[in-house]
């Protein structure tokens, strides 16, 4: 699977990303809680907004030439700190604030939707249009960086001319009477409004975390920086003193109206001003939502790469070059956060995380001056370390400010932050037992510890009832009975009675139907003998056979079952055949068996294509019991993508030697590239030199599993060896939910 982002994004389209998510949440959003707080004065927030921002921003343009990779500030704190607790929970406030910054513009949006359905008399439920937006935008950044980016562009020019527009305009119609008291709530409140409009100018930051996408990112994204948030500080300025001259600030509080902009632009040219700023709005906001969530999900990934998150995060789908896992949480986070529909709550929330991490981010540029201080950097913060520590002493300040304003949302924001420490020192470390997908890992490590036998009693059902394939099922059964302490294996026939002859009848009445059953026990006992572990089958009479098998196994302890391979298909699933039956119930540890014709009682080459799955390490457990009685070579077979980066080679390259270590026994690691050959085709060409192909059974069973079979099954069927699936797990894991999910996070 590929892990390399696709570069599309020129400096123009940078320029807009900035630009396009720094004026949407300011004017089109939070114009009437920044004036409910400061009043007229609220265009000097906005501006020190912008100038305390820039301290900041000198941060970013340096650090994006020494680290030009996704993730943006989590990855420049994260290598300060050198991958420690701080680097990771800078990565989770980031990752956190920036989705749930786009409940802001998905709210901002349903707003502007539902007044223009208001003024043709339509009552049309704005959360609607909100969830709408986000789904939209998530399915069009799977899509590709490079889709999303281009209608970026456009939204942006045209947001500009409109806003342009006022600003010419209305500039000429400002009455300086609105304008004073020019401090109604005092000094207090002009600070209160710089702390929750510093959050709209975090586009400079939205940038960097998309620097694998971007081309030339040393030069471009500096450039990018500073030229949208100059541009944006002085549109944002005049656009502010504009609406608070022509309307008084009281007029455009959240207590009088949800449309603040929209009333100023209908005061200056009347309804049809109204319908444009509306309809800029859902530009801006829509500008706005796309690079949240283009952040939110680059940031994901980065942590995902870093081996934080679940590997699935960073997986590349190779038709889009997009991580889709992580775009599709990010939407997810997003309608979250919309649903809370409390604009002051969500940009509090979002302005501590975004104030914390770019906290972070300024003592990290200090950091790697003094770590790398003979590194290449291809731009400089200018007076330094003044300037990043005016920008940490700003984000300061204004954390204590928003601490001290809203309990409520500090509170909320404290329980995410310790829901990520959790996250860190507890589920963090558990999840390095899941299977491929789930676990941080590329690929799962064989541990030795998860190949330990048990102490007590392993016992093995072992139903039979064939006498041409009951000889090589029994030495199966045997051989991974003698591979670990104190293990039994039970062998039964059952017969299938019909309806007509009662159970209890004697054994006169059918005496003709049980003559499988002394040519079974003849066997088993020849066979038990010869493993030392001699024994008897039983005989059970049932009206059906599978489930006389499941009732056997839930009142007697069982740990393992092993089957004979039968068929696969539609008309064996019809027919509820004993595999498909089994598969579906509960009994969790199942092998099943499929010998060639010419099979030996000894397995001398084992082969084991390890792909890191759900039944990987069971499959492991059995190799090692079974390797452990023939005194077998295993050959770990290692299959990788054709487009697989060296690093991604060394590092499956590093978890083979450590699994093969962990099994204990005589071996090798075959590696393969796979090119246009699929990986079924070839475990079924390398399986020609092996006495035993060991696989854990796909994970799926949907459809198209019922009607052609499990891709596993044409491997059975056409392997040139005996052939033995595993599936081991919870009732949980080996749920059709649980296998699904599994499954659609690897195919992405």
């Amino acid at each position: 699977m590929a892990k390399k982002l696709d570069r599309s994004i020129g400096l123009f389209s940078a320029i807009n990303i900035g630009i396009g998510t720094m004026i949407g949440s300011a004017i089109f959003v939070l114009v009437g809680t920044s004036m409910e707080l400061a009043g007229p004065s609220a265009f000097i927030s906005v501006g020190l907004a912008g100038v305390a921002a820039i301290f900041t921003a000198f941060s970013f343009a340096e650090l994006v030439t020494v680290i030009p990779t996704a993730g943006g500030g989590y990855a420049y704190v994260k290598e300060a700190s050198q991958n420690s607790i701080l680097g990771f929970m800078s990565g989770w406030a980031f990752w956190l604030g920036y989705a749930m910054s786009c409940g802001l513009f998905a709210i901002g949006f349903g707003t502007f939707v539902a007044y223009f359905f208001q003024q043709i008399g339509i009552a049309f439920p704005a959360s609607f249009a909100s969830y709408g937006l986000i789904l939209v935008f998530v399915s069009l950044n799977v899509k590709g960086a490079k889709s999303s980016t281009r209608i970026q562009n456009w939204i942006t020019s045209l947001l500009l001319l409109i806003l342009l527009a006022y600003i010419g305009y209305g500039i000429f119609h400002i009455n300086p009477d609105n304008l004073k008291p020019l401090l109604p709530t005092g000094f207090k409140g002009t600070v209160s409004g710089i702390s929750i409009l510093y959050i709209t100018y975090i586009g400079y930051g939205l940038i960097t975390t998309m620097s694998e996408e971007v081309k030339n990112p040393e030069k471009t994204i500096p450039k990018s920086i500073f030229i949208s948030t100059i541009v944006v500080i002085v549109i944002k300025v005049l656009v502010f003193f504009i609406a608070a001259g022509i309307l008084s600030w009281t007029l455009l509080t959240p207590a009088v109206t949800n449309t603040p902009m929209i009333d100023t632009a209908t005061a200056l040219v009347g309804p049809w001003g109204g319908y444009v700023f509306a309809f800029a709005g859902l530009l801006a906001t829509v500008s706005s939502i796309n690079t949240a969530i283009l952040a939110s999900s680059r940031t994901s990934y980065a942590l995902s790469k870093d081996r934080r998150f679940p590997n699935a995060f960073s997986a590349i789908n190779r038709f889009t070059q997009t991580p889709v896992l992580s775009i599709i949480m990010a939407g997810l986070i997003a309608a979250i956060s919309t649903s809370l529909r409390d604009l002051e709550r969500i940009s509090t929330i979002t302005a501590l995380f975004s104030l914390i991490g770019y906290s972070f981010v300024n003592i990290a540029v200090i950091q790697l001056r003094k770590q790398k201080p003979s590194i290449k950097r291809a731009f400089k913060v200018p007076f330094y370390p003044l300037f990043p520590l005016i920008g940490t002493g700003i984000n300061g300040i204004l954390i204590v400010q928003l601490i001290r304003s809203d309990t409520v949302s500090t509170l909320a924001s404290l329980a995410i932050i310790i829901a990520g420490t959790l996250y860190y020192y507890v589920l963090y470390p558990k999840m390095q037992h899941l299977p491929k997908g789930m676990n941080p890992a590329i690929l799962p490590t064989i541990s030795s510890k998860s190949l330990d036998f048990c102490e007590e009693h392993y016992n093995i059902l072992l139903p039979l009832g064939n006498p041409n394939t009951a000889e090589a099922l029994l030495h199966m059964a045997f051989m991974i009975a003698k591979g670990s302490p104190c293990s039994i294996v039970t062998p039964i026939h059952v017969v299938e009675l019909p309806d007509a002859i009662p159970i209890n009848s004697k054994y006169t009445e059918f005496k003709s139907i049980l003559s499988n059953f002394e040519t079974l026990n003849s066997i088993t006992q020849r066979i038990s003998k010869g493993y030392n572990m001699e024994t008897d089958a039983l005989l059970i009479y049932s009206r059906k056979r599978t489930d006389a098998i499941d009732h056997f196994a839930h009142e007697n302890p069982v740990d393992f079952i092993l089957i004979g391979w039968h068929k696969s298909g539609l008309a064996y699933n019809m027919l509820d055949g004993m595999v498909p039956h089994l598969l579906k119930s509960n009994i969790p540890s199942i092998g099943i068996y499929r010998p060639v014709r010419n099979h030996t009682d000894k397995i001398r080459r084992i082969l084991f294509p390890y792909t890191g799955g759900l039944y990987c390490k069971a499959s492991a457990s059995m190799i090692k019991r079974i390797a452990k009685t023939n005194n077998s070579f295993v050959t770990l077979l290692n299959i990788i993508e054709k487009d697989s980066s060296i690093e991604e080679r060394l590092e499956i390259q590093e978890v083979f030697l450590r699994s093969l270590q962990a099994l204990q026994v005589k071996g090798e690691i075959k590696t393969i590239e796979k090119n246009t050959i699929s990986r079924t085709s070839i475990i079924i060409e390398a399986s020609t030199d092996y006495d035993l192909l060991v696989l854990g059974m796909d994970p799926t069973w949907g459809i198209k599993e019922t009607v052609t079979g499990f891709s596993t099954d044409t491997v059975t069927e056409h392997s040139h060896c005996s052939v033995l699936l595993i599936r081991e797990g919870s009732s949980v894991t080996n749920s059709r939910f649980f296998r699904r999910i599994l499954d659609s996070i690897n195919r992405i």
